[in-house]
């Protein structure tokens, strides 16, 4: 069993993920089933104002190299 997440976008104040379980199986083309795929939206919010802000910098930087 395999589980990942990749992040597939950044904008100025979300970021994009997918995550998908995937099972070993050599009689299938590429070797693997898919057994569960998502898309998640991450929204960054100021909790004092309750408003939509930018992604920090130095978390940015971080999740940038990831892609």
């Amino acid at each position: 069993l395999w589980v990942g997440l990749e992040v597939e976008r950044i904008s100025k104040s979300q970021i994009f993920f997918r995550e998908h379980s995937r099972r070993a199986n050599p009689e299938t083309v590429g070797g693997w089933d898919e057994l569960v795929s998502a898309r998640i939206q991450i929204v960054c919010v100021n909790a004092a104002l309750m408003k939509i802000t930018s992604i920090p910098a130095p978390l940015r930087a971080q999740l940038e190299a990831l892609q």
